[in-house]
C-alpha cells in the first residue's frame, strides 16, 4: 500500500469516527461502506470493486434498518467499527494477509451481532443520506 493510500484510508476512518460522535448515523453508515469500497478501488481490482459495490449497497440498507446502537456484547456500534477499520489499515499496510482476513472476519461477525432483525420500530431512517 502506498503511503498516500494509507493516508486516504486513515482520513476516511477519521471522518467516519467524527460522524459517529456527532450522532450522524446515516453518514457513519455510508462512510463505513465507502471505506470498504475505497479498499477495493485502491487495490486496482475492478471486479472486486464491483462485487463490493453490490454487497455493500445491500449491507448498508440492512445496517440502516436493523443495527442496534450496541452489539450483543455491549460494544458501541460506531466506535467498534472505526477501531476495526484502523486495524484493517494496519494489517493491509503491513501486507499481513492472514491477519487482514482474520480482522475482516471478526469485523463481519461483530456487525452481525449488532443486528436486530425484528421489524424496525417507528423510527425513520433517511435512506437518501445513507446512499448519497
Amino acid at each position: 500500500m502506498y503511503p498516500q493510500d494509507r493516508l486516504t484510508l486513515q482520513r476516511h476512518v477519521d471522518d467516519e469516527h467524527e460522524a459517529h460522535h456527532r450522532g450522524d448515523n446515516g453518514t457513519r453508515i455510508r462512510l463505513s461502506g465507502e471505506f470498504h469500497l475505497l479498499i477495493g478501488a485502491l487495490a486496482g481490482r475492478p471486479v472486486l470493486y464491483q462485487f463490493l459495490h453490490e454487497i455493500i449497497s445491500r449491507s448498508s440498507l440492512i445496517v440502516a434498518l436493523y443495527q442496534r446502537s450496541h452489539s450483543a456484547n455491549g460494544r458501541s456500534a460506531g466506535d467498534r467499527a472505526c477501531c476495526e477499520h484502523h486495524g484493517l489499515i494496519e494489517a493491509i499496510s503491513a501486507r499481513e494477509v492472514d491477519r487482514a482476513v482474520q480482522l475482516m472476519e471478526e469485523h463481519l461477525e461483530e456487525l452481525e451481532s449488532q443486528l436486530d432483525l425484528a421489524p424496525p420500530q417507528e423510527e425513520t431512517v433517511d435512506l437518501k443520506q445513507v446512499f448519497a
